[in-house]
């Protein structure tokens, strides 16, 4: 992982960074050290998934070169049963260098009561975190169209469940309690 400056807290209130930083551009071609606007690729460095079962609680979160839009994942442990839930910017660089992007789901103790965004009905157990697999895909802060992505786990088609192909494998074990 490439080395950063201090993570900044931005307020973002539930709403991307990104959408309430328009203001800051600055010169293109800056590395975001030194005061510099960040000018490079907006792509994903590292993948973090973990569950902690004592707090029945998945989270997953996304380290990326620039800023983002936010992102989107989906995963399943059967092939059968697909959940997406959406990525949100919960820290980033002042001057857009990189963004951190998180999700964390409850687990419900009902599947049929699991929402987009706040619980999964994936259970925080060996069998689950032995079969899960994802896929997940970042935004261009500016276009807001897809700029990267990550699949993990077992082989599976995400086109066949009508997501866009990925052939970047993230390198990611899972563990209870501890990250991917």
């Amino acid at each position: 992982m490439s080395h950063r400056s201090p993570r900044t807290r931005l307020p973002c209130a539930g709403v991307s960074c990104v959408l309430l930083s328009g203001c800051l551009q600055a010169p293109p071609g800056g590395t975001g050290a030194d005061g510099e606007f960040y000018d490079g690729p907006t792509q994903i460095e590292a993948l973090s998934v973990s569950c902690s079962a004592a707090d029945d609680l998945w989270t997953v979160q996304v380290d990326t070169a620039g800023w983002t839009a936010g992102g989107v994942f989906a995963w399943t442990a059967d092939g059968l049963y697909i959940e997406e839930h959406d990525l949100y910017s919960d820290e980033a660089d002042f001057y857009g260098a990189w963004d951190l992007l998180l999700a964390e789901l409850a687990v419900s103790a009902d599947p049929q009561a699991a929402s987009r965004n706040s619980s999964t009905a994936l259970l925080c157990d060996p069998p689950t975190r032995e079969g899960l697999r994802g896929w997940l895909s970042i935004y261009d802060p500016e276009t807001e169209e897809p700029v990267d992505c990550r699949v993990w786990g077992e082989d599976f088609d995400w086109a066949v469940a009508g997501y866009e192909p990925c052939d970047r494998a993230a390198d990611i074990r899972l563990r209870r309690g501890a990250a991917l």
